[in-house]
């Protein structure tokens, strides 16, 4: 399974914007699921925030690992607790694939299913400056 993410920018300080969520599909036990994010904008500033929203348990993450050479060589590994929403800034350079994109799998807890048992969701906001 796969999403693609929808870019939420903000261009200007003092500026407000419609931030849309992109929901997991997966809904098959213990089914991971990437979730594609493309940058559009120069300053290589984005934040991240991921969303387990049904009290299911921990949803685990991992950002790929970026390559070339602001490429960090490590992947982003982390959890989300349960009934939260947690976030992370990540300099898009670091994590860029080979294609021009960031891939962030999102793996539910033992036995569960992302979109029925976490409800997991992720927003991605990219940072102009």
């Amino acid at each position: 399974m796969a999403v693609t993410c929808t870019n939420n920018s903000i261009v200007a300080f003092n500026t407000e914007v419609v931030i849309a969520d992109d929901a997991a599909t997966a809904d098959a036990a213990n089914l991971a699921e990437v979730f594609t994010i493309t940058p559009t904008r120069p300053g290589n500033k984005m934040y991240i925030d991921i969303a387990e929203l049904t009290g299911g348990g921990a949803v685990a993450f991992s950002v790929a690992a970026g390559v070339g050479h602001f490429g960090i060589g490590a992947a982003y590994t982390g959890s989300v607790a349960t009934s939260t929403r947690e976030g992370f800034m990540l300099n898009t350079a670091n994590f860029l694939s080979a294609a021009g994109t960031i891939l962030l799998t999102l793996t539910p807890a033992s036995g569960l299913k992302l979109l029925t048992n976490h409800g997991a969701a992720v927003t991605v906001i990219e940072f102009p400056f």
